[in-house]
């Protein structure tokens, strides 16, 4: 492990995996210059994020660790320690960012945007936001575990799912009480077709969060 540690009053911990000592260097120089970042952890191995004493707030995380892949498994942990990740990849393939993204990962950022669209990740997640980028949508899109929903129904799932009662969803999108009902069953069969039930109105909003319908920051609805 090449740790590089700096100490800074109330500054944001950040870790960086990436198997690339350079993309690490650089990274930690951005952060260090544009938001005061405390980089706790440099690293090409995840395990050394996991053995700090005291956690850091986020992860940036290369995917492709020269030539294996990072854990989910580890991702997981991290996860449940409160620590977020944000994903920071090339050609991260996207069996792999959907896996990252199931896990629970804040978001994904490709090296190849500038500077500045980093620094806004980061910054978002950093205040418990996501980020959504072209990659992600790529992955999402073509998740076999994703529904295939109308876009109908993905309109009535991004409504229902982020605080409409039915009969405000019908009111909004011109349909009857009734038929918003049919749309919410058809809905709950296809996820729970996929693998991943949603009895409840809380599993369909986790849902149309996994899928990439509602964000932290704002809602995605469809066009009719």
């Amino acid at each position: 492990m090449d740790d590089h540690v700096i100490s800074l009053v109330d500054a944001p911990r950040i870790a960086l995996v990436d198997d690339h000592p350079v993309v690490r260097r650089g990274l930690a120089d951005l952060l260090e210059a544009a938001i005061g970042a405390d980089v706790v952890v440099s690293s090409p191995d995840l395990e050394d994020v996991l053995a700090l004493d005291r956690g850091a707030d986020l992860v940036l995380l290369d995917i492709d660790l020269g030539g294996r892949i990072a854990s989910v498994a580890d991702v997981e942990l991290l996860l449940g320690r409160g620590t977020r990740v944000l994903v920071v990849s090339a050609l991260a393939p996207q069996a792999a960012v959907r896996a990252m993204l199931r896990a629970g990962v804040s978001g994904f950022v490709s090296k190849s945007e500038a500077p500045e669209v980093l620094v806004d990740a980061v910054q978002t997640v950093l205040s418990e936001g996501s980020w959504t980028g072209p990659e992600v949508a790529g992955a999402i899109a073509a998740d076999p575990m994703r529904p295939h929903l109308s876009r109908q129904e993905e309109r009535v799932l991004v409504l229902y799912a982020s605080g409409m009662k039915a009969d405000a969803v019908a009111r909004r999108t011109d349909l009857s009480p009734g038929t918003v009902k049919t749309y919410l069953k058809r809905i709950r069969a296809k996820y729970a077709q996929a693998g991943r039930p949603a009895p409840s109105k809380t599993d369909l909003y986790r849902e149309a969060r996994r899928d990439g319908y509602i964000t932290e920051d704002f809602i995605t609805l469809p066009s009719r």
